[in-house]
């Protein structure tokens, strides 16, 4: 008897887990996500609805450059609060692909830069794929709020992929959607 017991308990278990897997593979597909393909750029990246886009070009000490924002702000209760990809175009030849110093260095201050403009700690930074490219978790033990992202350098552009939820909510199955969406076509 004891053995027909465990045996329930076990199928139960299991069937629990495939019941709670199914439900987030389901929550992920019932989402529409958009692909969308930045006008002028060889990337494209998806949203979960239609994204707002601004482009605007600066000055600097270094010459022109061109910064494009593209968000999204889900009004339903998706967990996540907010969705962003920032390019910023420096001139060309500012980075050397060979330069391995200067391209860690620039990664290294540019999210320390975005961490105090969101007012944020740098909890998690971890190159990935290559050598221009970095995950990064950012904290606000105040507002209980994490933003995760990717940032890549192609040649002499600047990526930023994040996204904004609770510290709760991180682990959400859109938050990985979104960064692992973005694709850089080879030229």
């Amino acid at each position: 008897m004891k053995t027909c017991n465990n045996s329930y308990l076990r199928l139960t278990i299991v069937f629990m887990y495939v019941l709670f897997f199914m439900a987030q593979g389901i929550t992920l597909l019932a989402q529409e996500w958009e692909r969308v393909k930045l006008a002028d750029y060889p990337y494209s990246i998806q949203f979960p609805g239609k994204p707002e886009v601004k482009q605007k070009l600066i000055s600097t000490t270094l010459g022109e450059q061109g910064i494009l924002s593209v968000t999204f702000k889900p009004e339903t209760d998706d967990p996540v609060f907010f969705y962003s990809l920032q390019l910023v175009e420096y001139p060309e030849g500012t980075y050397h692909q060979d330069s391995m110093e200067l391209i860690h260095k620039s990664l290294d201050e540019s999210l320390l830069v975005l961490a105090e403009t969101l007012k944020c700690k740098v909890t998690y930074q971890s190159d990935i794929d290559n050598h221009a490219s970095r995950i990064f978790r950012l904290e606000d033990s105040l507002s209980k709020q994490t933003v995760k992202g990717k940032m890549y350098l192609d040649k002499d552009t600047l990526i930023y992929c994040f996204a904004f939820t609770s510290i709760e909510k991180s682990l959400h199955n859109n938050i990985d959607h979104f960064l692992d969406s973005l694709q850089i076509e080879s030229n």
